[in-house]
């Protein structure tokens, strides 16, 4: 897609803000290195928000707002690393309070610059920043056991969160349940990142190859679990119908070039080359798995799951004689996870069983599946049933007026 060629060139501006990092600092005089790499950091961060400040008023209505996305990745990436150097940054300014002092001072002017043109702007630009720092300086107190422990955490829930697991439609049938679920999938995208870096970084390729193959292997892993989460994010996107480029997976280009610049910055000789691959070849992962995913077909890929939920559904009752009572009855013995609908982001089976019926079914896109364009957009679909089905609402129809409010996502 054309449109997914716009995350690929935000990846220019932070690998060439690395690359020019990288080439003014010498390599013999340590002392020299640091004071030129804190220089150049508050420097490109100034350069970079030039701009924005600028056009801040139009930031989120005008065309240079989409251009200007394109260095979004790279000023939050220097911001990060800002965050992560402040004590070495005092330090400096202890030493050189004349030069310090107007590049501080001239950063915060613009932070100002950019508020009075967009509130909102500056918290958007600094929160991932933050974040990111504070993550960084908590991983680096994390030893070994702990990190991989934490590691394989996030790693089985982003596959969860891949194959889109749920047990029943009670699950996230609250509001804040399903809160709760949207902040959880924010955060673990957030820390697999930060992980995949603290895991390159902390890798000693010398002392222990053991614990460095470790390492290298769940920064592997949960890098492709990411991609699996993206690859699901591009097949709901084409199931509800929705405009590619209204979701792009920007937000995850975005935290992976900060990881990227965030490790780049923290190597040191040739493993800096491990930071600049991961700049360049996570975020095209990224988009090369949004564009997989709208290859797959949304509906069929849900068939085939209700499918499997009918045999089970059935082969209890052939063995309880009664139809299970809820979904999560079929787990484990019938089926030892279920897989959710792919029609449409945090959408669930509807599921109603009694004693001598039950009914199976979801909402999906009608005006995309269908040939009755262009009402209705949603429909309930009744995959599966058996016996004398009560009058009157059921669980569908909550699960269809929220799918019309929210667009399915």
């Amino acid at each position: 897609m054309l449109l997914n060629g716009f995350l690929l060139l935000t990846i220019i501006p932070a690998v060439l803000v690395m690359l020019a990092g990288l080439w003014i600092m010498p390599w013999v005089n340590k002392r020299l290195q640091s004071r030129r790499w804190l220089l150049f950091l508050i420097v490109i961060a100034i350069i970079l928000l030039i701009p924005i400040a600028a056009y801040a008023r139009h930031f989120r209505t005008g065309q240079e707002g989409l251009l200007l996305l394109l260095i979004l990745p790279a000023l939050e990436g220097v911001l990060a690393l800002i965050l992560i150097n402040w004590r070495s940054i005092y330090v400096l300014w202890q030493k050189e309070k004349a030069i310090l002092s107007a590049l501080l001072l001239a950063l915060v002017l613009l932070v100002v610059g950019i508020a009075l043109g967009d509130p909102f702007l500056p918290l958007a630009i600094t929160i991932l920043p933050i974040f990111s720092a504070v993550l960084w300086a908590a991983g680096q107190r994390l030893n070994t056991r702990g990190l991989v422990t934490l590691s394989v955490v996030v790693l089985g829930w982003l596959l969860l969160e891949a194959l889109g697991v749920s047990g029943s439609r009670l699950v996230i049938a609250a509001t804040w349940s399903r809160a709760v679920h949207t902040i959880a999938r924010l955060v673990s995208v957030i820390l697999a990142f930060a992980l995949t870096a603290l895991l390159i970084y902390k890798g000693k390729w010398t002392e222990n190859r053991h614990q460095t193959l470790l390492h290298l292997i769940l920064a592997g892993l949960l890098v492709l679990g990411l991609n699996a989460i993206v690859v699901r994010s591009g097949i709901l996107i084409k199931a509800t119908g929705r405009a590619a480029e209204d979701h792009l997976p920007f937000a995850e280009v975005l935290v992976a070039i900060i990881g990227g610049m965030v490790l780049t910055g923290a190597m040191q000789g040739r493993r800096r080359l491990a930071g600049l691959a991961f700049v360049t070849l996570v975020p095209a992962l990224i988009a090369g798995s949004y564009a997989l995913g709208w290859q797959f077909d949304p509906q069929a890929i849900t068939g085939d799951r209700a499918d499997q939920l009918t045999q089970a559904i059935v082969r209890y009752h052939t063995d309880i004689g009664v139809y299970p009572p809820s979904l999560t009855a079929l787990t484990p013995n019938y089926l030892p996870f279920i897989l959710g609908p792919l029609t449409g982001r945090d959408q669930v089976w509807c599921y109603e069983g009694g004693q001598d019926y039950y009914r199976l079914g979801y909402v999906y896109y009608q005006r995309y599946y269908g040939p009755t364009f262009p009402d209705p957009y949603y429909e309930i679909k009744i995959h599966s049933s058996a016996g004398q089905l009560p009058d009157g609402s059921w669980i569908c129809d909550d699960e269809l007026r929220r799918v019309e409010i929210t667009g399915g996502l």
